[in-house]
This record gives C-alpha cells, sequence and structure tokens, in this order.
C-alpha cells in the first residue's frame, strides 16, 4: 500500500510538473499565435527557459516582436512618415519588402505631387501677374476713355447759351457710358 501510495504521489507530482513546465507554456504559444494570426499584437511576452519549450517560447517572442517592429513601421508611413527606416527580417521578408516598396512608391508619388503643385503653383503667380497687367491696361483705357467723354460733354454752359433753363442729367452707371448726347444751333 505504501509504494503505491508513493506511486500514485509521483504520478501527481508528475503529471503537475507536466502541467506546469509543458502544458501551460504550449497554451500560452498557442494563445499568442492564435492571435498574431488574427493580426493581434500580444501583450506578454513568454518566459524563455533552456529547454526544448523555452525555445519554442523564444521563437514565438521574437516572432511577437517583429510583428511589432513591423506594425510600428507601417503606422509610420501611415502617419506620412515617409522617411522612417525598416530593415527587413530576411532577405525572405515578403511583408517588409512589400512594405519598403510601399513606402517608396508613396515617397516617389509624393515628390511627384509636390512637383505639380510647385508647377501649378508658378503657373497661377504668372498667370495673376498677366492678369493684373491686362486689368491694369484696361482700367487705365477705361479712364482714357472717361476723360475723353467728359471733355467732350462737359460742354453745359454752351448748351445753356442755346436751350435757356436747361439742364443736363448724366449719370453713367460704369465709368464710361456708352450714352452721349448731341445738340446743334441753327442760324
Amino acid at each position: 500500500i505504501a509504494l503505491s501510495l508513493v506511486l500514485f504521489f509521483m504520478i501527481v507530482m508528475g503529471a503537475a510538473f507536466i502541467n506546469k513546465s509543458i502544458t501551460q507554456p504550449v497554451l500560452k504559444m498557442i494563445n499568442m499565435v492564435m492571435q498574431m494570426g488574427r493580426g493581434e499584437l500580444p501583450e506578454h511576452n513568454l518566459k524563455e527557459t533552456d529547454d526544448v519549450i523555452g525555445l519554442m517560447g523564444t521563437s514565438v517572442n521574437r516572432l511577437s516582436a517583429n510583428f511589432t517592429k513591423t506594425t510600428q513601421f507601417a503606422n509610420e508611413i501611415e502617419k506620412g512618415d515617409l522617411r522612417a527606416e525598416f530593415t527587413p527580417l530576411s532577405e525572405q521578408d515578403k511583408l517588409g519588402h512589400a512594405l519598403i516598396a510601399m513606402r517608396e512608391s508613396l515617397r516617389a508619388y509624393s515628390e511627384e505631387m509636390e512637383n505639380k503643385v510647385e508647377e501649378r503653383t508658378r503657373e497661377v503667380v504668372e498667370k495673376t501677374t498677366r492678369l493684373e497687367k491686362a486689368y491694369k491696361e484696361i482700367r487705365d483705357s477705361i479712364n482714357y476713355a472717361k476723360r475723353i467723354q467728359d471733355a467732350m460733354l462737359n460742354s453745359h454752359g454752351i448748351f445753356n447759351d442755346v436751350v435757356d433753363n436747361s439742364f443736363i442729367v448724366f449719370k453713367p452707371k460704369d465709368v464710361v457710358s456708352g450714352d452721349f448726347y448731341w445738340y446743334y444751333k441753327t442760324p
């Protein structure tokens, strides 16, 4: 009976040891890998030990750290930092190389758009300058026409000599009027 109890106790202790050193870490690894499979980043790392389970935990921790690094790089690109540095994890790191290619493509597109904006701005400034010059010339021409019209139509005194108790109402809508009056004194 004592031998059976000792054997039973050893089996229970062995099961507890296996549960603590193998089953629990493996379940934690499974949970972390499933989280990463859903696109989530695990918040905790696994305990690293020198046995096979610890080496697996180290690999899962590195995988999680690399996902975090790649996610941070993608977030920097999203924020518009097209100068963010990133080194692919290896030559076979397809996601890392794809993100770098995306960054370079966005950088080239951004520079192209900046060049187009600068070019369009120069065009707008140039056209604005030409429009301002044309406006000034037109305004000067209109003012000159107004002076001519005022000189021609400003003969109210002569008109009063011909028609007594007369007046002229001349209020052009714009600077220069298309209307004019004309009179002629017959002998």
